[in-house]
């Protein structure tokens, strides 16, 4: 048939050689085990290669988490004995009871109050304590609770917070009330707890934030709210000479005025008392800039360590102006100056 492809002389010769080797005869019992047990080592090897691998794998990953667990119980232990901020005992003016019972006349100025110690002032008594970098005042009537971790209970009366001039300071003060707790960064600001058990904020300086189960509240500078036990909330305004800041001024804490300059005191009274400074002209701020103070300001209210200083000057100062102080040149003598105890000394501070 033309179709049919003829063999080639290669497939012959293959053919030759099949049939001159004749049939292959089986492998014997004994061949078939060697060669089973071969693979079977080799198939063993390779599992138990495969089960290391994944043992190993395994223990990196419990190492791994181990390290972790010992590292977060590290940083929680470190965290747990970080010692809390101490609340210090400064003074006080008028009847203080304390709770356990101890002698309010055995405090000494930077005795530290252990937390569960409650203080409370009678109707014309003030306190001053320091916690952390915080200066804080106790109003009259007031009954307040040392917390743990600088924290302090406010249950009846007036707090006000100051945590010093420097911008941006920041404290981890938390002041607790049964309406929330009060926390700030940098600022001065005061509370209070009225009869009717409302919560009165005010912030001079600064700002405060009111956290409770309803979520938070900003104050910011300038503002105030009321919240009331109810849960009503209102936003108001108040200026940093307000007369609501007036108590907070009849006891301050010491300030040093001896080997100080006139600027110096007149900075810490516009900040004890909200007011700004207005000058007459650049010979009143040459003087300020160079006079030098002497004696001292203890036990003196804002107003009246202003008019004790500012007579050993020839300087005269105005009040009138709402939220002013206005400082000028003064011609005379006064009397009250060499009668003070304080004296102010012109050249270079």
């Amino acid at each position: 048939m033309s179709g049919d492809r003829k063999p080639s002389a290669d497939a012959d010769a293959l053919g030759t050689l099949i049939a001159l080797a004749g049939p292959r005869s089986a492998p014997d019992e004994a061949q078939m085990a060697a060669a089973r047990a071969v693979v079977e080592r080799e198939w063993q090897r390779t599992v138990t290669r495969h089960r290391r691998r994944r043992y190993l794998l395994q223990a990196a990953g419990t190492a791994a988490m181990l390290a972790f667990v010992v590292g977060a119980l590290t940083l929680w232990r470190n965290a747990a004995t970080v010692p809390p901020i101490p609340t210090v005992f400064i003074g006080s003016r008028g009847p203080l009871q304390l709770a356990p019972q101890r002698s309010a006349a055995l405090l000494q100025a930077g005795d530290a109050l252990p937390p569960g110690t409650t203080l409370q002032t009678g109707a014309a008594a003030a306190a001053l304590l320091k916690s952390g970098a915080s200066s804080v005042r106790i109003g009259p009537q007031t009954r307040l609770r040392i917390g743990d971790s600088g924290s302090l209970e406010l249950q009846q009366g007036r707090l006000y917070v100051d945590s010093g001039p420097e911008p941006g300071a920041a404290s981890a003060l938390r002041v607790r009330t049964p309406l929330g707790v009060v926390s700030h960064v940098g600022t001065q600001f005061q509370l209070q707890l009225d009869p009717a058990g409302d919560l009165v904020l005010a912030v001079r300086e600064g700002r405060i934030e009111l956290s409770g189960t309803g979520g938070s509240l900003v104050v910011h500078s300038g503002e105030s709210l009321r919240v009331a036990a109810g849960g009503r909330v209102e936003h108001g305004v108040v200026t940093p000479y307000d007369a609501s800041w007036q108590w907070v001024t009849a006891y301050v804490p010491d300030f040093a005025i001896a080997g100080r300059s006139l600027g110096a005191f007149l900075d810490w009274y516009l900040r004890e008392t909200g007011r700004s400074l207005v000058l007459d002209g650049p010979l009143t701020r040459e003087q300020i800039q160079q006079t030098t103070l002497s004696g001292s300001i203890s036990g003196l209210t804002p107003d009246q360590a202003l008019e004790a200083v500012v007579a050993t000057t020839g300087l005269k100062y105005d009040l009138r102006s709402p939220g002013e102080l206005r400082l000028s040149i003064r011609i005379g003598d006064s009397e009250h100056a060499r009668s003070s105890g304080i004296a102010a000394f012109p050249g270079s501070t």
